[in-house]
């Protein structure tokens, strides 16, 4: 399967990481930094950036209050951060429901090709689509939601997240988009819209200036390659 460049023979990458594949055809690893190699005494940590910091897609999980400041980390790949943070129940998320149920909000990756990502506040309107993202919300369809988002420790309350996306300069918009408060609850929905929103943040960096030209070199590369063996 997909192992996004971690060592799943050696072990020299940590024993354990998390994976998971979408709609029986994405296929994602995500490269968790407690989990990869920790080195005493290297304030670097070379082995965690080494990975991390050659992802386009960073999630971030925020356990406190402070905001994230994407201009703290150093790295020429990191192009897009999708910043999680549990927080309490929102007072009108009742009214929240039938927006998240809306097909606007909730675009399928589309059905035409298969890809394979790492992957370790913000709305952007509609008008300003790209065209990869307007070819996923040509395909978007309504998810029901289920309340099974309980606690991690079994406890009867549910599971609240807030999300916020920052972006640099010359990537796209792509969905699906915030809505405001952008807060979910823990359960079905959520994990679709979560993994669709990493999918087409991943496919969406592919088009900003610094990546499109490298994949024009490499496609054009193969394509040559191609001629010659033909």
């Amino acid at each position: 399967g997909f192992r996004g460049g971690l060592d799943v023979r050696g072990g020299s990458t940590g024993d354990e990481s998390f994976y998971s594949t979408y709609q029986d055809k994405y296929k994602i690893m995500f490269h968790v930094s407690t989990l990869l190699p920790y080195t005493p005494g290297d304030e670097q940590q070379v082995e965690r950036k080494r990975h991390i910091g050659n992802d386009l897609v960073v999630i971030v999980f925020q356990e406190g209050p402070e905001p994230f400041d994407p201009a703290s980390v150093v790295s020429n790949m990191n192009h897009t951060y999708i910043v999680v943070r549990k927080v309490p129940r929102p007072e009108n998320y009742d009214d929240l429901i039938p927006l998240q149920n809306s097909s606007p909000y909730l675009p399928t990756p589309s059905s035409s090709s298969s890809a394979s990502s790492s992957a370790s506040g913000c709305y952007s309107a509609p008008p300003s689509l790209s065209p990869l993202a307007a070819e996923i919300e040509e395909e978007s369809e309504p998810i029901q939601t289920t309340p099974d988002g309980r606690d991690d420790d079994g406890g009867g309350s549910e599971t609240y997240y807030e999300l916020a996306v920052t972006t640099r300069q010359g990537v796209p918009p792509f969905g699906p988009y915030l809505h405001n408060p952008p807060i979910f609850r823990k359960d079905a929905y959520f994990r679709h819209y979560f993994l669709t929103k990493v999918v087409s943040a991943c496919r969406a960096t592919l088009e900003a200036p610094a990546f499109e030209q490298r994949l024009s070199k490499a496609y054009t590369e193969l394509l040559k390659l191609f001629i010659q063996e033909v």
